[in-house]
């Protein structure tokens, strides 16, 4: 039991983080996937690079914020098997 609390706080604390990121990572999303979709670029101005890397940056951020440890994974995946079961 102790361990589904501390499990509960880790993910309320990564909701309030991404939270407080998400403006920003909706952002360097859109910035990220409009230089994805150019072919070739004749110049690049270093503030455009800056740009692009901290939009990385960010995306990187809020993968590792939404991620799952591998020692909560099998709680996570029990979990959501037995939601699942319900919904059916």
């Amino acid at each position: 039991m102790r361990g589904t609390l501390a499990g509960e706080k880790v993910a309320e604390q990564k909701l309030a983080a991404f939270e407080r990121l998400q403006p920003e990572c909706e952002a360097s999303f859109r910035f990220m996937h409009e230089v994805h979709r150019q072919r070739r670029f004749a110049t690049l101005p270093v503030a455009e690079m800056v740009h692009y890397l901290h939009a990385l940056w960010i995306c990187e951020c809020k993968d590792r914020i939404l991620s799952v440890s591998k020692s909560s994974r099998g709680l996570w995946c029990n979990g959501t098997e037995k939601w699942l079961k319900i919904k059916k």
